[in-house]
């Protein structure tokens, strides 16, 4: 490392955030480490939130706004206007409704003291969880380990891996190296963390709890928080093409089943709600061409989409449900099997 106080860039995306981006610049600005800078890109907010924002960087000029500038709309396209205006040697991506604990970055600063030959570093989150009486803090913790595998961080399933956004600080050289992929609406930390252990990035993990994230289940401007929405489906399908390549060249059979049990349930869960066109229904059914062991699975699950469309228009729910339901649990088991 070429300083033991590296200047460390904090970038964080905002949209429509007035009620909560001040609590996480005041968690950056109470920061015992001084070396950062906080840059914040906007993507377009129509409340207040930059107005909240320059009220910071009137406080502190260590904040900056940016606007984006270019296409598309979305958090990555922010994070990696974000990280190309930064000038810190080390990058952490944050959420605008995320906290940081006072020691946080301080102690990510002497974790690269002590472990510098790594391209990112890990740190163990605690969960923020709204309810109806006060929030719940969960602490997520990872082993002590100074190599990750595509394995390990996957498991125990895609869509709960085993760090997210928040939890990284990355070195910027090597960052720049992968990027944000701007064209996936929800997963992008999925995306980027397993391009990083595919191209054998180093990784350092930690046990230290330095930072919270909100889980806000009322957000309506979190697209995971949509689950039946076509935008989040398509996401999902994306993500398992783009992770075909990796899997077959790692040969882990049991992640292809978990990509193919999520996508088989979403698609599950369109149709059963009615939002699933049958044009459409074709299409993601072609995914599993590309996942599911065999031909006959394949057809085994196309039928039984094909039907589940055609039962979910009758009037006979009782019997549509025994149906559904033996066929569901026959397919899962086989999709597992």
């Amino acid at each position: 490392m070429e300083s033991n106080n590296p200047l460390v860039s904090v970038i964080i995306p905002s949209y429509n955030r007035e009620a909560l981006i001040a609590e996480t610049l005041q968690s950056v600005l109470s920061q015992t480490y001084p070396n950062w800078e906080c840059i914040i890109v906007d993507d377009g907010s129509t409340d207040n939130t930059k107005g909240v924002v320059q009220q910071f960087i009137k406080k502190d000029k260590r904040f900056k706004l940016f606007d984006r500038h270019r296409e598309p709309k979305g958090a990555p396209t922010c994070r990696n206007i974000g990280a190309t205006k930064s000038k810190g040697e080390y990058l952490i991506f944050f959420d605008s409704d995320d906290i940081m604990l006072s020691d946080m970055i301080k102690i990510r600063a002497n974790c690269i003291d002590a472990n510098s030959k790594f391209d990112l570093w890990i740190s163990a989150v605690g969960v923020l969880k709204q309810n109806d009486t006060s929030p719940r803090v969960q602490k997520k913790t990872l082993p002590i380990s100074d190599k990750i595998t595509l394995e390990e961080f996957m498991l125990p399933c895609p869509r709960t891996p085993k760090w997210n956004t928040p939890a990284v600080i990355w070195r910027k050289a090597s960052f720049l190296k992968l990027l944000w992929n701007e064209s996936i609406p929800i997963w992008q930390d999925i995306d980027l963390h397993i391009r990083a252990i595919d191209q054998s990035f180093k990784v350092y993990s930690t046990q230290y709890l330095d930072c919270l994230i909100r889980i806000d289940n009322n957000d309506t401007n979190r697209i995971s928080n949509h689950r039946y929405s076509f935008t989040k489906l398509e996401a999902k399908r994306n993500i398992a093409l783009a992770l075909t390549e990796v899997l077959n060249k790692e040969n882990i059979p049991w992640m292809k089943k978990i990509l193919a049990l999520e996508i088989f349930q979403g698609i599950e869960d369109s149709i059963v709600t009615g939002q699933m066109k049958k044009h459409t229904l074709t299409n993601y059914i072609r995914l599993f061409e590309n996942i599911l062991p065999s031909n006959t699975l394949f057809n085994l699950v196309q039928g039984y989409f094909f039907v589940l469309n055609v039962l979910r228009q009758t009037n006979l729910p009782y019997v549509k449900g025994i149906l559904i339901r033996l066929q569901h649990d026959a397919l899962i088991n086989k999709i597992l099997k």
